[in-house]
């Protein structure tokens, strides 16, 4: 029994000189050095598994922060698709609204009250005859008759192209 020691109660063999330690103690040690190594082992698969978790919750919100910067991105882009309709919406109106008043009758109003404009009395229209005589002129300009080629020998085509090539007609 132990008595407030926690050291091992060895035999002394005197004759041996040796240490004899009692088969109960031995055991009683592997048991313990067994339970030692099954709770580091225990606390190794405690740390994976912490680790293992906190990765998959890592990927978790990264792939949840994922979705909502897309889906903040297509709400930025419905608002401008939208406020893009409203504009194009407002440049159609204004089309019409240029072509509504482009009407002859309101242009004639407006030309004249606002500029003083009229039309022109009969005496003030003058007609001017607008017809172009033919004006082609012909200055020195020579009809000849052109030489047919094939009529002309050899030689004599060879020498005339030689004079024209010199300049010496």
């Amino acid at each position: 029994m132990n008595r407030g020691n926690n050291a091992y109660q060895y035999d002394y063999n005197a004759t041996q000189e040796e240490y004899i330690i009692p088969e109960e103690k031995i055991e009683e040690k592997r048991i313990i050095l067994t339970e030692l190594r099954r709770k580091k082992e225990d606390k190794k698969t405690k740390r994976n598994i912490i680790v293992g978790i906190t990765i998959l919750v890592m990927m978790g919100l990264t792939v949840a922060f994922r979705y909502a910067s897309v889906t903040q991105i297509n709400y930025e882009n419905h608002k401008l698709e939208q406020e893009y309709q409203q504009k194009t919406a407002v440049v159609q109106n204004l089309q019409v609204d240029i072509e509504s008043n482009m009407n002859i009758a309101e242009i004639a109003e407006i030309a004249e009250t606002k500029l003083g404009m009229h039309k022109p009395f009969s005496y003030q229209i003058k007609y001017i005859d607008v017809e172009t005589p033919d004006q082609t002129e012909y200055k020195n300009t020579e009809f000849t008759k052109e030489e047919n080629n094939d009529d002309i020998p050899f030689v004599k085509r060879l020498f005339k192209d030689i004079k024209q090539f010199f300049g010496v007609i």
